[in-house]
């Protein structure tokens, strides 16, 4: 769970410093919505899922339609 929520905080400091260098007129408020937003989109969900080996760990991206095992 707490891997979730790093890649999510990762993901918004990205669109974040981006829309800052982009949009220098844009009002804070205004920008934290719209990156909330476009993280919520593009940060991946994490799925546990049994294997032989053991629990493990999934990253499914939806804008991408990629997993990753881990």
């Amino acid at each position: 769970m707490i891997l979730s929520f790093v890649i999510f905080f990762i993901i918004y400091l990205i669109i974040w410093e981006t829309m800052k260098l982009s949009f220098k007129s844009m009002n804070d408020p205004i920008r934290a919505i719209i990156s909330g937003g476009l993280t919520a989109i593009f940060s991946p969900r994490v799925a546990n899922y049994k294997s032989k080996l053991g629990d493990k760990l999934q990253l499914d991206w939806p804008v991408l339609k990629k997993s990753v095992k881990l």
